[in-house]
Parts: structure tokens; C-alpha cells; sequence
């Protein structure tokens, strides 16, 4: 499976492509009947090798809590016989039996944020074999950090030739809030030029959405936008912001540029 791991970041595939890839990588190597990728990310979901996809959501709800754990522990979750678990019911009525399937945990960026699962129509001495599917399954995301840190590059690279080509400075700024949103899936992106002649915040914000233009006031003296400006970026919560509880924000950060 090296060679596939590695074939991946040298083409430059998607995420999701990549995963595919070591699903179907994973059922070769191992002999496995399936396998299956939880992500705990911005929303959960389950990737599967594609006999399994149609019952990919049915999948996520049995398999959530047992990636929760192992999430959580950072620890394998062997099932050497499903039969006498919660699962196997459920794993019998998507394929043919699964008689025994384990939870890898994968971690990206220094935090545990996925599992690896494999399912097989055998029982196996999978207590046995943990150490060295762990071992398979941290290479698995060393080599998916290297994918998304490429393409995050690439769609930075992809923003910064869209802003570069502007012909006047409103497209650039428009641009640059378009360009944000897409980049960091923020509901609202706002940008508020600062005029250094005047020391003064120019009235005429940028955002996308557009909508949401009319809704943005004046920035005040010592507010977020004042504060961003002394130091780099300011960290806004709904908690501590009336103005993020009036329009359902919870997070929202101000930065400097």
C-alpha cells in the first residue's frame, strides 16, 4: 500500500480521492471484505469502499459511538467476533456477515480526528494483529496530512492568482472577502479598509455574502475592529458579543492585513 500512499501526493488528488484510494488499498492488503473512514471534522461523516455505499449513513449511526471512544482514547477497538456486539446486527443486514472488524484511530495535525475501520467476513486474531494495523493506519494519515497540506496550497494558490488579476482596488477587495469565505467555509466574511492618512476606518465595508453588506455598521472607537488592528487578530465568541448572538454567529475572528 506504500506505493499507493505515496502515488497519491505525487498527482496532486483530492482528499476525498485519496481516501477512496486507501479504502480500496486497505480491503486489497489486508484481505478484508470492507473497510470504512470516519471523519470528526467540521461535520461527521463515513467514507466506505464503494460495495458499502449506499448504506454509508445507516453505517455512521451504528458506528458513531465506537469512534467517539476511540477518538477520544486514542486507542484500537477490536471486535474479534461482532456476532456478540451491538454492531454485528446491523454490519449483517449491509453485506454478508462480518464476523470480526477493528477501529484504528487516525491523527492528523497532532490530534486524533478519524478512525480507520476494518471489517472481516472471518474471525480473526485481531488482538493479534493490532500492533501492526495501527502501525498501517498511522501511515495512512501521516500520508493524508501531506494531501491536504497540498491541496490547502493549492486553493491558496488558486485565491491568490484570482485577487492578482483585479484591475481596481474595490474588485481586489471583493475578492478577497469572496476569496476568504470559500477558503475557511465562514458563513460571513467582512473586510474594512483603514485609511492611515486619516486614521480613520473607511465606511464602505466589503462582504460576501453581499447581503449582508446593509447589516454591517461603523466601526466604533476601541471596538473589535480597533483592537484587531493592535493586535494582529481579536477572537469573538456569541458569549461575549451582542452583535454575534443578534445574527446566530458563534465564532468570528478579526485580523489584521
Amino acid at each position: 500500500a506504500t506505493n499507493v500512499l505515496t502515488g497519491s501526493i505525487e498527482q496532486e488528488v483530492s482528499p476525498t480521492e485519496f481516501l477512496e484510494r486507501i479504502l480500496q488499498a486497505t480491503v486489497l492488503n489486508t484481505g478484508a471484505r470492507a473497510a470504512a473512514i470516519f471523519l470528526s471534522d467540521d461535520s461527521e461523516h463515513l467514507i466506505t469502499t464503494s460495495t458499502w455505499a449506499s448504506a454509508a449513513p445507516t453505517l455512521l449511526a451504528v458506528l458513531s459511538p465506537v469512534c467517539e471512544e476511540v477518538i477520544v482514547t486514542g486507542r484500537p477497538s477490536v471486535f474479534e467476533n461482532t456476532g456478540q456486539t451491538p454492531i454485528g446486527p446491523e454490519l449483517s443486514k449491509v453485506d454478508a456477515p462480518v464476523q470480526s472488524a477493528i477501529a484504528l484511530p487516525l491523527t492528523l495535525f497532532g490530534s486524533v480526528s478519524g478512525v480507520l475501520w476494518i471489517f472481516y467476513a472471518n474471525r480473526r486474531r485481531l488482538a493479534v494483529e493490532a500492533r501492526a494495523l495501527l502501525s498501517y493506519a498511522t501511515q495512512v494519515a501521516s500520508v493524508y496530512e501531506g494531501v491536504l497540506r497540498v491541496h490547502g496550497m493549492s486553493d491558496f494558490q488558486r485565491a491568490s492568482a484570482s485577487i492578482s488579476v483585479a484591475t481596481d482596488l474595490s474588485t481586489v477587495y471583493d475578492r478577497i472577502v469572496s476569496e476568504c469565505s470559500r477558503l475557511f467555509r465562514a458563513d460571513l466574511c467582512v473586510l474594512i479598509p483603514y485609511d492611515n492618512a486619516s486614521s480613520k476606518f473607511v465606511e464602505q465595508p466589503y462582504t460576501f455574502p453581499k447581503e449582508y453588506k446593509q447589516l454591517i455598521t461603523a466601526p466604533k472607537t476601541g471596538g473589535v475592529s480597533s483592537r484587531a488592528l493592535l493586535s494582529d487578530y481579536v477572537t469573538v465568541t456569541a458569549a461575549s458579543s451582542a452583535s454575534a448572538r443578534d445574527n446566530d454567529f458563534q465564532f468570528a475572528q478579526a485580523v489584521r492585513l
